[in-house]
């Protein structure tokens, strides 16, 4: 963000990637990563303090707005610990539960911290928060485009938590590694005094079933697509 004359000045703008064509290959070359919700335990007045957390959505989260790396940095400080590979954003949707009550099921997940996020449903749905709570990034745009011709429907909808018995994958996307698997997703069940904090897994990447020819992921399939059509155009 950058201020003229009093008035602020939004620019808009994503980083290239500088790999050669001959470098890119159609195989997703990104290892699974374990995320963690941004949000506070529920040992503490989680009602309060998530409220003071960093967040886009109420912030302009169409726009990438350079002061989001100077405000994240309580998201990257708390919660960015060694093996997290990355920070979900949240947005409370239900604030009647007790502030003693772990507020999972009051939670959406929107994105992460330069990322957005995508869950796969049964029946080969992917669903994706809408743009006026994310970021709509270059990538994300690329999945809402070749997803149909990769045989998959988009359904633009908040992600709630109330269905992650269900969720068939997990995955980011971001303009420098295009598509990232989720391993697992954690989320901060206690906080210690010394600022340490224990995880809960909420969800597990479902174990493949061991065959000869196993089926393509989601995220084979679409990275696939994707490179395949940027070599193709030269676009990437």
């Amino acid at each position: 963000e950058i201020t003229a004359a009093g008035a602020g000045i939004k620019v808009s703008a994503h980083a290239c990637s500088t790999m050669k064509p001959s470098e890119l290959t159609p195989n997703n070359p990104n290892s699974p990563i374990d995320v963690v919700i941004g949000c506070i335990p529920a040992n503490k007045n989680w009602k309060q303090l998530t409220r003071q957390l960093p967040n886009r959505y109420d912030n302009h989260p169409q726009a990438k707005l350079s002061s989001w790396c100077r405000r994240r940095r309580p998201l990257e400080e708390n919660f960015k610990k060694e093996n997290i590979g990355d920070v979900i954003l949240t947005k409370v949707i239900d604030s009647s539960s007790t502030k003693e009550s772990p507020p999972l099921q009051s939670l959406e997940l929107l994105e992460g911290l330069t990322s957005n996020m995508f869950v796969v449903y049964p029946r080969k749905v992917l669903q994706t928060p809408p743009s006026s709570l994310v970021l709509g990034g270059y990538v994300r745009q690329l999945i809402l485009d070749c997803a149909e011709e990769c045989g998959y429907t988009v359904e633009i909808a908040p992600i709630s938590l109330k269905d992650t018995a269900i969720w068939k994958g997990v995955f980011l996307t971001s303009s420098i590694k295009l598509i990232i698997p989720v391993h697992k997703i954690l989320f901060p069940s206690s906080i210690c005094d010394d600022g340490s904090y224990q995880t809960d897994i909420v969800w597990r990447e479902p174990t493949p079933k061991l065959t000869e020819n196993p089926a393509p992921t989601a995220c084979d399939l679409l990275y696939k697509k994707i490179i395949m059509e940027a070599l193709k155009n030269k676009k990437l």
